[in-house]
């Protein structure tokens, strides 16, 4: 009787230690499970990168940083207007023109950043969790004296949070050179667009656009006179040379004609110089098994394929040359890496996507043999 008795309290104990145990991994795990939620939003909804030190993730993994810069932008023209008046048809007939595009891109735009809150997709790299790819992406390193003052990506609103963009690859290798300017939306409500529209006017500004004034930029560094490169008093760098901002157009290809013919006007009417790739960064883009440059949307211009990332990273390794800049270790150069990254986040997009759609082909253009056959009415 002792002895059954001393069994029946030992496995009591066993019990005992069991359920507690039990408890505190539940409790874990509901603690940890708060923790993951707060890294991609805040308790507002908003977009936010954690700083908890218990999760062993860079805070650069995910930055939010640009994503955040749109929401408040979208916030600034909304709150001016009222969020309760953003369904009536009354005030937008109000509106003159510049305001009422303001607020039909900031009203599409709040549409989609709060589904894309909903999905938690990543706000770096705009992709779902389960297809993100910010840790095998990291920033990139150019040099702070670098001819590379600023970077502006003017994106149609279209292109925030797409999945088969390329330029958010741009903000994500370069965040510190980088300026993110939604078109549509006045320097009122966003910062980025009036510190692009200061640049657009001085003479060390270049917009990555094949117009038919465009130049390579050798041909620019050639045309400009050493008298006339000293009056840039506002992009010289430490070492005496010229620093150039940057402005790359984000969208499709009929997109980007509409935001290139309203933003800039020609140079020859005091508009910022027009650059754009050499034949020899352009040779290699006519290799067919090359398809890493290109976009996963189609054109029927093979030249009109080459997607934003692409051509910026050319671009770029036209001004600051071939051994300009390096990844972190110093082994592999920037524009590699570049190209690398858009390979990643093409093969992520498409896994995320799935197989492209192909449109069917109309019955009366296939072979008789191969049609179907029409059934008479009886």
């Amino acid at each position: 009787m002792k002895a059954l008795r001393s069994w029946s309290l030992h496995l009591l104990l066993l019990l005992f230690r069991s359920c507690v145990s039990a408890w505190l991994s539940l409790n874990d795990c509901g603690r940890v499970g708060s923790i993951r939620q707060r890294t991609f939003s805040d308790d507002n909804g908003r977009f936010q990168s954690t700083t908890n030190s218990d999760i062993d993730i860079p805070q650069t993994s995910h930055d939010s940083t640009f994503l955040s810069q749109v929401e408040d932008t979208v916030s600034n023209v909304l709150n001016h207007y009222g969020r309760e008046n953003v369904e009536t048809s009354d005030l937008v007939l109000s509106l003159n023109p510049p305001e009422r595009e303001s607020f039909g891109v900031a009203r599409c735009l709040d549409t989609r950043l709060q589904s894309f809150r909903r999905n938690k997709d990543c706000p770096r790299c705009w992709l779902q969790r389960a297809h993100c790819i910010c840790d095998q992406c990291p920033p990139l390193m150019i040099q702070e004296e670098s001819v590379i003052r600023r970077i502006f990506l003017l994106m149609h609103h279209k292109e925030i949070c797409l999945a088969v963009d390329t330029a958010k690859l741009i903000l994500a290798c370069f965040p510190h050179h980088c300026r993110l300017v939604v078109a549509g939306i006045g320097p009122e409500y966003q910062s980025s667009m009036k510190e692009l529209q200061e640049a657009i006017h001085q003479p060390n500004c270049l917009v990555l656009f094949p117009s038919e004034d465009a130049q390579t930029f050798a041909d620019i560094l050639a045309s400009n006179s050493k008298q006339q490169q000293n009056e840039k008093r506002e992009g010289i760098g430490s070492d005496g040379s010229v620093r150039w901002d940057l402005i790359v157009i984000d969208g499709t290809w009929s997109q980007a004609q509409k935001i290139h013919k309203r933003y800039f006007p020609p140079t020859e009417k005091g508009g910022p110089q027009r650059v754009q790739l050499s034949s020899t960064s352009l040779l290699p883009l006519h290799n067919s098994h090359n398809a890493g440059h290109q976009q996963l949307r189609r054109h029927p211009i093979d030249l009109r394929t080459i997607s934003t990332m692409e051509a910026t990273r050319l671009l770029l390794k036209e001004i600051l040359g071939e051994t300009a800049a390096s990844t972190g270790d110093g082994t592999t150069s920037v524009w590699d890496t570049m190209l690398h990254y858009q390979k990643i986040s093409n093969e992520a997009a498409q896994r995320q996507l799935g197989p492209p759609r192909t449109k069917a082909t109309p019955d009366s253009q296939l072979p008789m043999q191969c049609r179907q056959p029409r059934i008479q009415p009886s």
